[in-house]
This record gives C-alpha cells, structure tokens and sequence, in this order.
C-alpha cells in the first residue's frame, strides 16, 4: 500500500527548512519539475523546496519522504501542495499528507564557531585530482588537468566536447579569482553561468564548489574576503537571470555555506584520505555530472588559496 494514502511521516528535513516553516504559518506549494526521486516546489515568495525520495542527500530547503520514488505521487508542473501551517503537507488530489513533526533534523551548513579552518591538505588535493582525471563525465571535470599541483595521470580522459569548448573561459577566470582580482573575475564569470548540461549546468556547478569553499575557507586578508564575498552575491544575482531556477538556488545556498549533506561531507574529509576516499566515489556518481563538476570546482578553489602569493603558477595557459 500506498505510504501515503495515510498520514505519513518524514524521515528527515533539512535545517533551514524547519526554521522557514516554523515562522511561515500556512502555505501554498507550486509543482515546479518532477523527477523519479524528487519534485521541486515553489513558495509564492520565491523559495525552492525540494521533495526527495528515501536515500536522497538531504539539501538546503528540503525534506525526504518515506517513498523509494516520487512517481508514486503522481504530481504534475503546476499542482498545489497545501502546507497547514502545523508540520504537515497536503498532497493534491487528496493523495495524502507527509508530517514532519517527529522527523530527523538534518544540517545544510557546517555548524562551528567562527568560519570553518578548512585547508587544502596536499594528500587530499592529489587524491581529488587523480579521482577526477580518471573519471569519465558528461560534464567539464576533465579541465582538472589543466590545473598543475600532482603527477599527471596517464589515464586522463579526453577533453569532450563542453570542457573544450570552455576551457579557455576556465582558465581565465581562475586565473584572475584565484588573483583576487574578482572584479575581473566576475567579468569572466558571465561566460560560465548557465553553460553546460544538465538540470544544474556543469559550470555551475563548477561554480557552487568554488563559493562553497571560498565561504569556509579563512582568508589571511581581511580585505580580500570581503570582496570574495562581495564577487559572491554579484555573481548570485547574474545567476538569476542566467540559469534555471533549481541552479540559481544552488548558488544562492553555496554562498551562504548551505549544501547538500554530500558536498559538505567532502569539506569536512579534507585531510582524512580513508574517509575522502568514500565521498569522493559517492560525489562522482551524483548526477549525471553534478557531483564531478561540484568537486572540480572544489578542487581549484582548494589548490588556488593554498597558493594565494603565487596562484597564476597553477593555471596552464595552454589550450589542449
């Protein structure tokens, strides 16, 4: 039977979403895409929340229900989910209701004093680099290669048709972020956005793992930082009018430091290979290339502040 054909109980919702919920008294919900294991929701004030089948990584705004597939709720674009205001959703059609009240709290945000002493361990940034260059994707991750920082590996894959179409943009932005020059790097930052497949296009992503790390990551240069964040919110608000809604929002959260529990798992691994190791596998088979795209973008960001006076010896500037 049908789980929820009676009152069912999440098994988890994410931090941000409880906080949002808490104070937002009743709401509407409109369908916004469907997917096998999950749905994506939007609230008339512009918030993204995300439906997510058993066994999904929690995200920013989300919540996991006690189903293997969404499919069941046979939801379409533009249906109502009905929020009373008292922990429960109301499906549409009278298809049931998901109760949060009892569920398991999950934290989208590293949750320390102060920003998070993240740093680029040089064992961990190798086992990244060999993980990506021997990953096949759909995505740009095989620009990893064009970043100098370990042996290279014979087994890299060829450059498919995205990462060769924008590995000079690639290369240009790091170059000019990793500079601090993020004036100059927003500039270049307009190439990227929205460029790739994939419902979160592979750029952005890319870019998710950059404002991530760049949130947790603690700057020597006072200045520095806040013109980091500075490039940041700029960048967020092209982001808007450039991309889809769910990619807009996953920028949106990175900039913040929220994410799904995967990505921030890598965060906290730096420096522990036994434990990396794990998550590295789990973030490659995200998506189709969401995670591979997330960790490149992780990746660079990593080698780059860990080489702040001289980060320009980390790009190669020729095209493959």
């Amino acid at each position: 039977m049908n789980p929820l054909m009676s009152p069912g109980q999440c098994l988890a919702i994410a931090s941000d979403l409880r906080r949002y919920l808490k104070t937002s008294g009743a709401l509407e919900l409109s369908v916004h895409s469907v997917f096998n294991r999950s749905v994506n929701t939007l609230t008339k004030d512009g918030e993204l929340v995300t439906f997510l089948a058993s066994g999904r990584d929690m995200v920013p705004m989300g919540l996991v229900a006690p189903v293997e597939s969404i499919a069941a709720w046979k939801l379409y674009p533009g249906d109502t989910i009905r929020y009373d205001g008292d922990f429960s959703f109301h499906l549409p059609h009278d298809r049931g209701q998901l109760s949060f009240r009892n569920a398991t709290v999950i934290p989208v945000s590293l949750n320390f004093s102060g920003r998070y002493p993240i740093t680029g361990h040089d064992d961990s940034l190798e086992l990244i680099r060999q993980a990506l260059l021997t990953h096949e994707s759909t995505g740009i991750s095989s620009l990893a290669a064009r970043i100098q920082g370990g042996a290279p590996s014979e087994d890299a894959p060829p450059m498919n048709i995205y990462s060769a179409y924008i590995a000079r943009d690639i290369d240009l932005f790091l170059d000019e972020w990793g500079s601090g020059h993020f004036e100059a790097a927003f500039e270049r930052a307009k190439r990227l956005i929205g460029f790739g497949p994939g419902l979160t296009p592979s750029c952005d992503d890319f870019l998710a793992g950059i404002l991530l790390w760049s949130y947790y990551d603690k700057s020597p240069q006072i200045d520095k930082r806040a013109r980091a964040l500075e490039f940041a919110s700029q960048l967020v608000a092209l982001s808007k009018e450039r991309t889809t809604l769910v990619s807009y929002h996953m920028l949106r959260h990175a900039s913040h430091g929220r994410a799904n529990a995967l990505y921030l798992d890598l965060l906290v691994a730096m420096g522990d290979e036994d434990f990396l190791e794990e998550k590295i596998d789990r973030a490659l088979a995200y998506g189709a290339s969401s995670g591979a795209d997330f960790l490149f973008g992780l990746y660079a960001a990593a080698i780059l502040s860990s080489n702040r006076n001289d980060p320009s010896i980390w790009i190669k500037k020729e095209l493959s």
